[in-house]
């Protein structure tokens, strides 16, 4: 966990997870079959109300020895 971050009038925390992707992958040939998927959940409390909001975002890697590419995933 990162944070909490106090700026700007507002109080923000990070969580982050990471996992083993391989059962997830549809396109083996693009991702080598090396998948990561980060999820990364973001807190932010605003000082003057109180009022607490939170969102997901989740990053779909594939890591190797010389390149590393992340993506984000829509999640509807």
């Amino acid at each position: 966990m990162a944070g909490p971050y106090s700026e700007h009038g507002r109080i923000e925390s990070r969580t982050r997870r990471i996992f083993r992707g391989e059962e997830l992958i549809a396109d083996k040939d693009k991702w080598g079959g090396n998948l990561t998927v980060i999820e990364i959940l973001t807190s932010t409390e605003k000082k003057y109300d109180g009022k607490i909001t939170s969102y997901f975002r989740f990053l779909a890697c594939r890591f190797n020895t010389f390149i590393r590419y992340c993506h984000p995933i829509s999640v509807k």
